[in-house]
């Protein structure tokens, strides 16, 4: 006995984890799903006071609270690397929300709309850089993956099949590549979502199990990136996931501040590299398998390192056509 389910989405939520899987979704193009009440309760009532500014986005800020908005962290970090705001650049997908921290200083914003393709944030950063911008952030990445005109949309048209992605990756990896080897400092936000796998409970029947907040991108992104911070919602805390500095490993939870870019600032103009750069470059540089079984060859002392492995997997993968 067997039973099929259909569960209608939208297109911004995925139903899986596995990339093989994620890859074959087809996107909605018309009669997207939609929510409606179905009822409203009389509950009572109660004394409310509403607040709203001028702003089209609505939202404000009030004092003696830590803004949870990963955009305001970047900006803090940001200034405390070049400490000039105007040599900051956002690249802002987020319907220009980042506005509203107009009070920090007088920063660049560049309004990014859809269509998100790959090629549009490329001709974003070459515009910040072009103007001269010491770092540009790039709020966010989300839009340029599954965003309308994103990589999963552009697979969609396609065709959705498979095969699709041989044509949509290589758009993919020069948006990661516009973004390796741009002469500015770059930070990217990312949107997160909560995650779901099915599992086998002890009494044998599956169950909905939650495996945490998972970043809307293409897998396996931060490990392209030197340092990936993952803010807590509750306490507005980060601790890194990912820190190939090693200046924030062994640190106690902590908020992102003006001193965190000091500090990679100093990172940063000491010039050292480690051998993890090295390896990481040369796999991003491989063409062929060839190239990337000879990058495996000369650095075994990389192979217990889960970064170099993982990205030798990614790059392995794009090879035989995903």
């Amino acid at each position: 006995l067997s039973y099929r389910i259909l569960i209608v989405l939208p297109n911004q939520i995925v139903p899986c984890k596995l990339l093989r899987k994620k890859e074959n979704i087809k996107l909605y193009t018309k009669m997207f799903p939609v929510r409606n009440i179905k009822e409203a309760n009389y509950l009572g009532e109660i004394e409310c006071q509403c607040i709203e500014v001028s702003h089209e986005s609505h939202l404000y800020i009030t004092d003696n609270f830590i803004i949870t908005h990963n955009t305001y962290s970047a900006l803090l970090t940001a200034y405390g690397i070049c400490k000039d705001w105007s040599k900051i650049y956002l690249i802002d997908s987020e319907r220009e929300s980042a506005s509203i921290y107009s009070d920090l200083g007088e920063f660049n914003i560049l309004p990014l709309s859809q269509p998100y393709s790959p090629q549009r944030y490329i001709r974003a950063i070459k515009a910040c850089e072009d103007a001269g911008a010491e770092v540009i952030i790039i709020d966010s990445i989300t839009h340029e993956w599954s965003g309308q005109g994103g990589c999963l949309e552009i697979q969609n048209k396609l065709g959705g099949e498979y095969k699709h992605w041989a044509q949509v990756t290589p758009l993919h990896n020069a948006f990661i590549d516009a973004i390796l080897t741009s002469k500015a400092h770059i930070f990217c936000t990312v949107r997160r979502k909560e995650e779901y796998a099915m599992s086998t409970g002890s009494d044998g029947r599956m169950k909905i199990q939650k495996m945490g907040l998972g970043e809307q991108t293409r897998d396996g992104f931060n490990y392209e990136m030197d340092l990936v911070f993952e803010i807590d919602h509750e306490t507005h805390t980060t601790k890194p996931s990912k820190d190939r500095t090693q200046l924030f490993t062994n640190s106690d939870p902590f908020v992102i501040t003006v001193e965190t870019g000091e500090t990679l600032k100093k990172w940063a103009e000491s010039g050292v590299t480690s051998n993890l750069d090295e390896g990481m470059n040369h796999i991003r540089k491989a063409t062929t398998l060839v190239e990337l079984t000879n990058v495996f060859n000369s650095f075994k002392e990389l192979h217990g390192n889960s970064d170099f492995m993982e990205s030798l997997t990614i790059k392995k993968r794009e090879f035989s056509g995903k």
